[in-house]
């Protein structure tokens, strides 16, 4: 894992968790998570995001995380109750204006699941070439399928339109889940938007 602070920056909004699971090797856990730029507290989502996750993690039976079913849904649902959370304890509470993108991929035996909010991006290597298989959360995207190349450029530079529409530490968020089996990829990657 790498994260730098940036040229521009003084702080490094970034978190990430790189973990095995405590009671079985073959289970991992990948997040990125980067807090919003220009917001009051977008290293502290950030670091909320990957803690609550991480002990959301530790905390599974891994019978059950190798149920890629019940991953599934399970991530799913976490997910939502982390952003919920975020935005309680720092909206509500604190009434800081702040937010974070996240980037997961849970690997079990069989099945890799993944899952996004916001703009930071999860790709695998397939048959050689990397294959984006997140979705931004951004008004450029229609519908959902993963943008092309071309097209993440253009959302990078299209003034008016380079934002994202749901970040964790909104009320209610909506992940982009993703399913895909260890056999169909040689390595996957997950990004902030930095890269």
């Amino acid at each position: 894992a790498i994260s730098v602070t940036g040229k521009n920056h003084t702080v490094n909004e970034d978190s990430f968790v790189d973990a095995t699971h405590p009671d079985s090797q073959d289970i991992k856990l990948l997040v990125v998570a980067d807090g919003m730029g220009g917001h009051e507290a977008g290293d502290l989502a950030s670091k909320m995001v990957c803690e609550k996750i991480f002990k959301w993690f530790i905390n599974q039976d891994v019978n059950n995380l190798e149920n890629s079913k019940w991953l599934y849904n399970s991530i799913a649902k976490m997910i939502k109750e982390v952003s919920t959370d975020i935005w309680v304890e720092l909206e509500l509470k604190r009434h800081l204006d702040s937010g974070s993108t996240l980037a997961l991929a849970i690997i079990n035996s069989n099945h890799t699941i993944t899952a996004n909010v916001g703009d930071s991006r999860i790709g695998i290597i397939k048959d050689g070439n990397l294959e984006i298989i997140s979705i931004d959360d951004s008004p450029l995207v229609k519908g959902d399928r993963p943008l092309t190349p071309t097209e993440q450029d253009l959302l990078r530079v299209m003034p008016g339109n380079n934002y994202i529409t749901q970040s964790m530490g909104d009320c209610v968020v909506n992940p982009h889940m993703n399913a895909v089996r260890n056999s169909e990829y040689s390595d996957i990657f997950l990004f902030s938007d930095g890269i």
